[in-house]
């Protein structure tokens, strides 16, 4: 080997490579880069690491250089030691363990260094927005469901004043009782926390593809609905929030980043009744499209809601949810944020749901036009095609003359006991484990229409037959609930996960398949709109509570609720899925319709 030098010109390349390497110089760039050194000012050992690699790949060249070195002082010290004894018998056996401990150095660093280089590899295309490889889900653990292509946490409106929020003073010395000792909720003003969003799209593809290509600023592509109370879970005592509740309702205008170009606050629960004449409460609420309007609904109302928006009214944009000119409207006058650039009106009649009961109900469309309430996902799954002549015949009827309350009866039910357990054993297994969930479960979000090109790569004529002949299907998330609360290391308190599943887009409207059960994450500093200020300080709080199930931590909060699952704006491939996250902030995630479908049918 000494002998194949090789020629002078690839001996100075060789050369050129290893003092590049050493002074941390990219080859292709030529750019300098610091190089890296452990937390604790310990330089990394071997070829030093650059700045633009990424913590794993540090991480794994230090462990297994330093694990290398360690190996070879252990077999130093061993001849030392025999060195005084049986020179040439020890001399052997200690050549015998370097070469055994080399060799295992060495595969263990391919292995290792391989396992790290793909990792990275992994983040780095999900930070550019692209799915790693193809997904193949892991049910063993609950905090591992889908791979999130981009992600926002908007944390609090901008409109809420400062007033309304815990100081970071507060927050730092963790004094909440003495600073709230004296709150009086008839004169002093209670923290807000925005979480529970729900959104819509409100804008076609070629309006916004035409908005895209325009050197105009950011548009508004969605609506997002907020929760705005002063009943929280951000981890620390709420005082005498719970006993005196303020809930508001946020409304923001999104761009195609899931940014906020505008928001605002209303009083919805003092301004609902005058209105209609009749007594509404909400809280938690919900936004849909339903018929080319927007509707919100929180429990067994459904009302109409259009908005303007100053100088974006223009835009073709917000043709699904503007105010249409010379109609009838009543305005929700803002509590917070009241400007010109973005107000709420009530468009027409509410509608309130006959003979039925509860909250969490979902509104949707069905491929040939008809409209449908879901009413209980599963065991048993309960749906409602509503008579549209009947409900377009309400809504219009309300936008001439004083809005009211629209009884609504002429409801077709659909109602199935089929309810298929999770292909995965695996799921099943860690799913009949939690003996303290509601096993009914709840509904979320429904549903997103997904076409057969997205799963086709999953079926055959014998496998999947409830795909096969399929040219769409539905899918919606569910939520499990404890049945009360469970004890933790943090306290007792109830815990949520959620649950896939996919139903067919024709009558009976079946289930076709389940998920196991899973939880969504915490906001982190990757999202795009990363969370700052009191949000940031929440969001550190709120990041203790996490899940513990049957013994074991999980790196997700113990309340994620889903309010909306939706495509995305100018993309088909793509799904946007919006929670609150701890009952404390809210959080949009992107993720890939084949990776929905995927979590749903392979085993």
């Amino acid at each position: 080997v000494g002998s194949q030098v090789g020629s002078p010109a690839s001996q100075a390349s060789a050369a050129s490579e290893r003092a590049e390497r050493a002074t941390c110089v990219n080859p292709k760039t030529k750019e300098r880069r610091r190089p890296l050194t452990r937390a604790a000012g310990r330089p990394l050992l071997g070829t030093p690491a650059c700045a633009g690699a990424t913590p794993v790949e540090h991480e794994i060249e230090y462990i297994n250089t330093y694990r290398a070195a360690k190996h070879v002082m252990w077999v130093l010290r061993l001849m030392v030691r025999c060195s005084r004894r049986r020179k040439l018998f020890c001399f052997g056996l200690v050549m015998l363990m370097m070469e055994l401990c080399f060799f295992w150095a060495a595969h263990n660093h391919i292995r290792k260094n391989d396992a790290g280089k793909s990792l990275a590899q992994t983040q780095r295309e999900r930070k550019q927005g692209r799915s790693p490889s193809t997904y193949r889900p892991d049910y063993s653990v609950f905090n591992v469901s889908l791979p999130i292509l981009y992600a926002s946490s908007p944390g609090l409106l901008r409109s809420i004043p400062v007033s309304y929020q815990v100081p970071s003073h507060v927050i730092e010395s963790g004094n909440y009782s003495s600073h709230y000792e004296g709150w009086d909720h008839q004169k002093d003003k209670p923290p807000l926390f925005v979480y529970n969003p729900s959104i819509v799209a409100i804008s076609s593809d070629s309006d916004s593809q035409q908005d895209h290509n325009s050197n105009s600023p950011s548009l508004p592509q969605y609506l997002a609905l907020f929760r705005v109370s002063s009943i929280h879970s951000c981890g620390f005592p709420t005082i005498e929030f719970w006993k005196h509740p303020t809930d508001f309702l946020g409304i923001g205008l999104l761009d195609e980043n899931l940014l906020l170009v505008e928001d605002l606050v209303v009083d919805i629960n003092q301004h609902l009744p005058r209105i209609y004449g009749s007594k509404i409460k909400l809280q938690d609420v919900r936004v849909f499209r339903i018929h080319g309007r927007i509707y919100f609904s929180s429990g067994i109302f459904l009302i109409p809601i259009c908005i303007e928006t100053g100088t974006l009214d223009n835009r073709r944009s917000l043709d699904f949810v503007k105010c249409e000119d010379g109609g009838s409207k009543t305005e929700v006058p803002a509590l917070f944020g009241p400007n010109r650039m973005l107000r709420l009106f009530v468009s027409g009649d509410a509608v309130k749901l006959q003979n039925v009961n509860g909250k969490n109900f979902q509104f949707y469309e069905s491929p040939s036009g008809s409209i449908l309430f879901e009413y209980w996902p599963h065991k048993p799954r309960v749906v409602f095609e509503i008579n549209g002549e009947e409900f377009d015949r309400s809504y219009h009827m309300g936008r001439g003359r004083g809005m009211r309350l629209a009884t609504f009866g002429e409801m077709q039910e659909f109602k199935s006991d089929h309810t298929p357990s999770p292909r995965s054993k695996v799921a099943s297994a860690l799913d009949a484990s939690l003996k303290t969930f509601i096993k009914q479960d709840r509904g979320s979000a429904c549903c997103l229409e997904i076409s057969h090109k997205y799963y086709k790569d999953l079926i055959s004529p014998t496998i999947r037959p409830e795909l096969s002949k399929r040219g769409s299907i539905f899918v919606g998330i569910a939520h499990s609930k404890s049945r009360h609360r469970m004890e933790s290391t943090q306290g007792d308190r109830y815990n949520y996960l959620s649950r896939l599943y996919a139903v067919s887009t024709n009558e009976p409207y079946e289930l076709l398949a389940r998920s196991g059960l899973f939880c969504l994450g915490f906001s982190d500093k990757t999202d795009v709109a990363a969370i700052i200020g009191a949000a940031e300080n929440y969001g550190n709080l709120t990041k203790r509570k996490q899940l513990e199930l049957n013994g074991h931590t999980y790196n997700c909060p113990n309340i994620h609720f889903v309010d909306s699952l939706i495509g995305k704006a100018k993309d088909d491939s793509r799904a946007i899925i919006s929670y609150g996250v701890n009952d404390c902030l809210p959080r949009f995630i992107e993720v890939s319709k084949q990776d929905l479908v995927r979590h749903l049918f392979l085993e």
